[in-house]
């Protein structure tokens, strides 16, 4: 085990169960490697979990549209607007709540025509979120 942390990890556990267990060397030996591959799948999860969402489209009033989508490991949510006017793209951050926040709001106001309320961010904040999800697990963590 390369990774520190990883190995800290499961010495710590390994260390626990051994300190109220006891229950000898080959079942000792059992528990570490039940721990080593727990570990593994945990950490692995992240980036294999399936269904991972990659892209998320969204329809307003007629003829008004957003696309949302992010590619595994991308620290960006690319957001693409539709409208008969005008067609916008622009991302933001997948670790900025705020942004998200900002941008779900504006997208509410083009694709639905009113004034932002809470209720109405909220169903465009929603897709944002499954997508930016994948950033705790992909990314920041360095996988």
């Amino acid at each position: 085990m390369t990774d520190p942390i990883q190995r800290e990890t499961i010495e710590g556990i390994v260390r626990q169960y051994h300190n109220r267990f006891n229950a000898g060397d080959d079942k000792n030996d059992l528990v570490n490697d039940i721990v080593v591959a727990s570990y593994m799948a945990g950490r692995d999860r992240g980036t294999l979990q399936h269904p991972r969402y990659t892209q998320i489209d969204i329809e307003g009033r007629d003829g008004y549209y957003a696309i949302f989508s992010r590619r595994m490991r991308s620290e960006f949510i690319d957001i693409q607007l539709l409208t008969p006017e005008v067609e916008v793209q622009s991302a933001v951050p997948a670790n900025n709540y705020v942004e998200q926040l900002i941008a779900a709001a504006d997208i509410y106001h083009q694709l639905e025509g009113y004034r932002p309320d809470a209720a109405g961010i909220d169903m465009y904040m929603r897709p944002i979120e499954q997508l930016a999800g994948n950033y705790f697990r992909g990314v920041d963590s360095g996988q």
